[in-house]
């Protein structure tokens, strides 16, 4: 799926609109620690500006809203159960764990100081 998806590429192509993560003139805005709605230092960077702000743009990352080892516990419940019921894999299960690893749906684009690396509490 990943690789169907290009790695998520759109993220940082400002050209496609839907999937972009940056405005139209690669302005990325902090999206905030992982419970909070918004960032509250709006922080925000353009790459694509400077030479000086693509190498700061590396302290850039993504912060999993469920922590990633949630999922991957989760992952590997659902394979011990498929082995123990010898049953096959869930097509709606792959989709939820991809979307949680790997899409917006469980992700935020966050500054540094706002990748908050506490323990989630989010089920």
């Amino acid at each position: 799926m990943l690789k169907g998806n290009n790695h998520n590429e759109s993220y940082f192509d400002r050209t496609d609109e839907q999937k972009c993560i940056c405005d139209s003139s690669g302005l990325f805005t902090c999206q905030g620690p992982f419970d909070k709605q918004t960032c509250g230092s709006e922080h925000s960077i353009n790459p694509y500006r400077c030479k000086e702000h693509r190498i700061m743009f590396r302290s850039w990352n993504f912060d999993h809203k469920k922590e990633r080892s949630v999922i991957i516990s989760n992952i590997i419940n659902a394979a011990e159960n498929m082995e123990n019921n010898n049953t096959k894999v869930n097509d709606t299960e792959v989709l939820q764990f991809y979307e949680e690893l790997f899409t917006m749906k469980n992700l935020k684009f966050v500054y540094i100081v706002c990748h908050e690396l506490t323990k989630h509490n989010i089920p």
